[in-house]
């Protein structure tokens, strides 16, 4: 009967110290909760705010920047408002607040339909914290990377933007611009 005394306060010594090595289910749950919301919110910043330098952005590399440097499922929206010439992004119909540009056009550039008229576009009113906001130029992108064709006079060169390249074609005379479309159509005629 001694001998069983003995083993008893053993086993009850080993149960409890195989209970104190193991995490409980709330700990593991709490643990994973916190390196879920630390991923999510390291993800979605990463997604939002720039990662690449503002100062060289300009109309010959606006394309690229936002394709790099933005993520987005339906579309995303470059635009910039005749107030102060600052221009925005807009991914997926949200204006992102943190990412502002100041006079990213000297002047207020004309923007034109590439296509046989060659009609001047008028943009639709922004609507910002104060109010609706006049857009002088916007560059959207839908989810296959794909945009309306078009040109932007700056007063000095002509931007020619089209879908199928990265960046736009740029032209020191509306007179060039226009025997580019005239080739096109003739490479277009003789193709058929």
């Amino acid at each position: 009967m001694v001998l069983i005394k003995k083993k008893i306060p053993k086993m009850i010594f080993i149960i409890q110290n195989a209970n104190k090595k193991a995490f409980t289910l709330l700990e593991l749950i709490i643990v994973l909760i916190i390196v879920g919301l630390s991923y999510y919110l390291i993800i979605s910043t990463s997604s939002i705010a720039p990662k690449k330098d503002t100062n060289n952005l300009s109309l010959s590399n606006i394309k690229e920047y936002i394709i790099k440097n933005f993520e987005f499922k339906k579309n995303i929206c470059f635009f910039c408002i005749e107030k102060d010439l600052a221009c925005y992004i807009k991914v997926d119909n949200k204006i992102q607040k943190d990412f502002k540009i100041k006079n990213f056009f000297s002047s207020t550039p004309s923007v034109y339909e590439y296509s046989d008229n060659y009609t001047k576009i008028d943009f639709l009113p922004m609507s910002m914290n104060e109010g609706e906001e006049k857009v002088i130029f916007e560059l959207m992108l839908n989810s296959d990377f794909k945009h309306k064709d078009f040109i932007v006079d700056t007063g000095d060169k002509f931007y020619l933007f089209n879908s199928i390249y990265d960046r736009p074609i740029i032209f020191d005379s509306f007179g060039e611009v226009f025997q580019k479309n005239q080739n096109r159509k003739q490479e277009i005629k003789y193709a058929f």
